[in-house]
């Protein structure tokens, strides 16, 4: 009786202590993921807003509003800028609501040549230093994705290759479809990385 009641007390203990390590390591993962989405969204918030402060900027202090047709390109800029940061700010408030259970993906074709290039000039408009980037994707060239998380992966990896150059961002991006799927090479002369690199994998239907 006494071993039978110390093998029924050894069990649950061992129980518990599962249980325990199971929790704690439940919560970490959810620490991670609340910091990485704290993180990712305090990013895909800056772009928008400093887009839209640098057109201001513009008009402000380069004479910008004297000038009719440059007045319109960069307050349609500001307008499309924040659309763009009124959304991102409805997402977060719905996936507060459902607690991120009721996120969806609006999967549509988009044109990869079109959302570079509005990136690049973004990126031209905001940046600090000179940038010098290069694209060498065809033209009619799609995929199935949803269109603004695609952006906002391909705007951080141009951030962090224009913040991470020095005097000068030099930038070369290419795109190469395969038979199922299309391939995204960012290169940049970045302080640490001096080679290209595969950056993302899509699939194309």
């Amino acid at each position: 009786g006494i071993l039978a009641t110390s093998l029924i007390i050894l069990i649950i203990l061992i129980f518990v202590f599962c249980y325990l390590i199971h929790t704690i390591m439940k919560q970490k993962t959810l620490d991670e993921m609340k910091s990485d989405f704290t993180n990712n969204m305090t990013h895909e918030l800056k772009t928008p807003i400093a887009v839209a402060y640098a057109a201001n900027d513009v008009l402000l202090n380069f004479d910008g509003i004297n000038d009719a047709q440059k007045t319109k390109k960069y307050l349609s800029i500001i307008q499309k800028e924040l659309k763009r940061l009124s959304y991102l700010v409805e997402q977060i408030l719905s996936m507060s609501m459902e607690k991120r259970l009721g996120m969806s993906l609006k999967i549509e074709g988009v044109n990869v040549m079109m959302v570079v290039l509005h990136l690049v000039s973004q990126q031209k408009l905001k940046a600090d230093k000179p940038v010098d980037i290069t694209i060498d994707i065809k033209n009619d060239l799609t995929i199935k994705t949803d269109k603004l998380h695609f952006s906002n992966i391909i705007s951080n990896l141009l951030d962090n290759a224009v913040k991470y150059s020095k005097e000068k961002a030099v930038i070369k991006i290419t795109a190469n479809h395969y038979n199922d799927f299309i391939e995204i090479d960012i290169t940049d002369h970045g302080i640490g990385i001096e080679m290209s690199i595969d950056i993302l994998l899509l699939h194309n239907g």
